[in-house]
């Protein structure tokens, strides 16, 4: 059985058991002393911003476009994502994103009275029937607990308190302080509840009963108490203002008390076994009998472990089941679980790949529910999609924005990262893989083939025709890619990336195949066959690699435009103009590499890749007596060979160091001091550094000398 167990119990919240059914959700942390059950609700979003609305800025999208195609990346990067990059990100007047953080519903806590002197602890996650347990004894006392999100007819969170003799327990129900969010909460004899709602947004009620006890419930400080009892049983459910029904209405989906803990178990397994066993791994090895800690830590010691990635796919399917199942919308950020009020990016729905990742292996393992969720998703956004394409670019069809919420609201709100169109037919490539593994074509006629005309009709209006009769994606980038030269923000835009002209090859294909499938829509079909072959075509570089840029702008050119094959980088000859070029790529593999001890040949010869056809020899540059006998002449660059004694030797046989800089006083020195020490955007999320800009003369210093490696 494939199962996540520890012997101790988790010490932060990314340490417990999740536990869900798609509308509801838990974190289970084990606590002996002090059970805790973080609670969420799929749709409890903040809610201010749910009738948002994008600026009208169609009208500046021809000044982007002309510098951006005349070459001058840096400003057209400017202009374009003070025209659509929308608030939020890294936007310089620090205007907030409009994008709802999703919110935690509260907290379930159970103090049972035992001590603290606690032994022989279980934690375990059931990963093939859906349920958390924590088990431990105290003295003589055993304990257990526990939780799943019951994925039968109760659509609630239920936890089972069971003792071996009979004990005493506090059961209590809260949420943390928020400034910007009313709670109410208080006690009833058969439960707790909590009522809360955001300024300006929505409203929710929490609703914690406890549906069988044994022993007496009494009230006290707000608090249920239960005293003298052996079992216990507490159903969780919650309702938003997100839903038309009333919150009362909402809670009363929950475990009826006719039935006995042990029938809802089998029904909630047997459900949650029924969606699970679609697609099957199995391995033909014997599972270490360890907790899931120490395996893991086995395993980075280099111990092998040939079972553990099967546990990992099989706790990756878990988790979007857990997502979905049950769920009106698919998993988020951080899934369905979040503890904090402002969690990162507001753990929202990422529209550049998050998304998409999570929605994956979904088709292959027969997760039609959690297909369902993302579709769904991408329906309740094209009413808004028409008029965002309309208002921030003058086009029919739709657009999608790199982030949203659950409100079906298509405004970008990620400056320096949000001017992208590719969102809308990157989604859409799940809704051509749910027809190529159903071939239902009701869902190609109503749902599907809708999607890819209004993809197919923004398209239409978005090219424009270059002087060689090509059609040019523009404003275009690579997604979280910067161009050096681009400008201070974090992605560069620039003229038909790679991947936008692959996501519309892609998605004009799929309408094309679509209408073909359905024998309708002829001359658009014709016409969308048309638009493909007059896209781009896709460029391969001298090393085999796809270009994502155009040759003029690739930053792997380090000097742009094409090259002969074999001919070195531009700059070569002029070490000075290449070093803010290098001083980006940053590679800094452990000290131990660059001494020379153990170092893979592998760093080595990438690095040998990106500066081919390798050093010159040493006979073409002069060592330090040929330029003080000569001198050099004013503008030209000075290369110095450093002599070293005792060089270690690489596995290559070692390469020489070298020092370059441009002479003294002139403006390309200065401007190349003026560039020491900045920290750019090399990728990422926001606040994500992931290099830093050293002093070029340092930075070439360490990338041509293999001994730095």
């Amino acid at each position: 059985m494939s199962k996540l167990w520890y012997k101790t119990p988790a010490r932060e919240y990314m340490a417990g058991l999740p536990v869900g059914n798609g509308r509801l959700a838990a974190m289970v942390l084990g606590d002996p002393c002090c059970e805790r059950l973080a609670l969420n609700h799929e749709w409890l979003w903040r809610g201010c911003n749910r009738q948002r609305e994008c600026d009208a800025s169609a009208d500046r999208l021809a000044a982007v476009r002309e510098l951006l195609l005349a070459g001058d990346l840096a400003e057209g990067t400017r202009q374009g994502d003070w025209a659509f990059g929308g608030g939020g990100g890294g936007h310089p007047e620090k205007r907030p994103s409009r994008v709802d953080p999703y919110q935690p519903a509260g907290d379930l806590t159970f103090r049972p009275e035992h001590g603290d002197r606690w032994a022989a602890y279980r934690r375990e996650l059931d990963l093939e029937g859906g349920v958390a347990r924590v088990s431990y004894r105290v003295g003589k006392l055993a304990c257990r607990r526990e939780v799943i999100a019951d994925a039968g007819e109760g659509d609630c969170l239920l936890m089972r308190l069971s003792f071996s003799s009979r004990a005493n327990g506090r059961l209590s129900l809260d949420r943390r302080e928020d400034p910007r969010c009313s709670l109410k909460r208080w006690a009833e004899p058969d439960g707790l509840r909590l009522e809360g709602i955001f300024r300006g947004g929505l409203a929710f009620r929490v609703e914690a009963n406890v549906v069988f006890c044994d022993g007496d419930i009494s009230i006290r400080e707000g608090d249920l108490w239960l005293s003298d009892f052996a079992e216990a049983v507490v159903a969780v459910s919650i309702g938003t203002s997100a839903d038309t029904t009333s919150l009362v209405d909402q809670c009363t989906r929950q475990w009826g008390s006719d039935l006995t803990w042990e029938e809802v178990l089998e029904e909630h397994c047997q459900q949650w076994q029924s969606t699970s066993e679609q697609a099957m791994l199995t391995l033909c090895q014997d599972v270490p009998n360890l907790p899931t800690d120490e395996r893991l830590r086995r395993a980075r010691a280099g111990e092998p472990d040939p079972t553990l990635p099967a546990l990992y796919f099989e706790y990756g399917r878990y988790l979007l089941q857990a997502c979905t199942l049950k769920g009106d919308l698919p998993p988020n950020l951080q899934g369905k679980w979040n503890e904090d009020l402002e969690p990162p990016w507001q753990s929202d729905l990422h529209q550049n790949i998050n998304l998409q990742m999570n929605l994956w292996p979904a088709e292959m393992l027969g997760m039609n529910h959690a297909v369902e969720t993302l579709i769904d998703h991408i329906e309740r956004q094209v009413p808004h999609g028409r008029i965002a394409a309309r208002d921030l670019y003058g086009c029919n069809g739709i657009f999608f924005p790199l982030q949203t919420d659950p409100w079906g609201r298509c405004t970008p709100e990620s400056f320096g990262w949000a001017t992208w169109i590719g969102a809308a037919p990157w989604l859409a490539q799940h809704l051509w893989w749910h027809w190529q593994y159903t071939h239902d074509y009701v869902f190609l006629e109503h749902r599907a083939y809708p999607v890819f005309r209004e993809i197919a009709a923004f398209y239409e209006s978005y090219f424009i025709e270059d002087a060689a009769g090509q059609l040019q994606i523009v404003p275009s980038q690579s997604p979280e890619n910067r161009i050096v030269g681009g400008g201070p923000y974090p992605v560069t835009l620039c003229v038909s990336s790679a991947m936008d002209v692959q996501l519309a090859q892609s998605a004009l294909g799929w309408a094309v195949e679509s209408a073909r499938e359905l024998e309708r829509d002829a001359e658009a079909a014709s016409r969308w066959q048309a638009l493909i072959d007059r896209l781009p075509p896709q460029r391969i570089g001298s090393a085999g690699q796809l270009r994502p840029l155009r040759p003029r702008t690739h930053p792997r050119s380090l000097g742009g435009g094409p090259r002969r094959p074999g001919a070195p980088p531009r700059g070569r000859r002029r070490p000075h103009r290449l070093e803010p070029r290098l001083g980006r790529l940053h590679v800094r593999p452990p000290r131990r590499w660059r001494e020379g001890v153990g170092a893979p040949d592998a760093p080595h010869h990438r690095l040998r890749d990106r500066l081919a056809p390798g050093p010159p020899p040493a006979a073409d540059l002069p060592d330090r007596r040929q330029l003080r006998r000569h001198g050099r002449r004013a503008g030209d660059a000075v290369a110095v060979r450093t002599r070293r004694a005792a060089a270690p030797a690489g596995p290559a046989g070692g390469l020489a160091r070298w020092r370059c800089r441009p002479p003294l006083g002139s403006r390309r020195h200065a401007r190349l001091d003026d560039m020491a020490g900045r920290t750019p955007h090399l990728g990422g999320h926001q606040g994500d550094r992931t290099g830093t800009l050293r002093h070029p003369r340092r930075r070439w210093r360490e990338l041509r000398g293999h001994q730095q490696f």
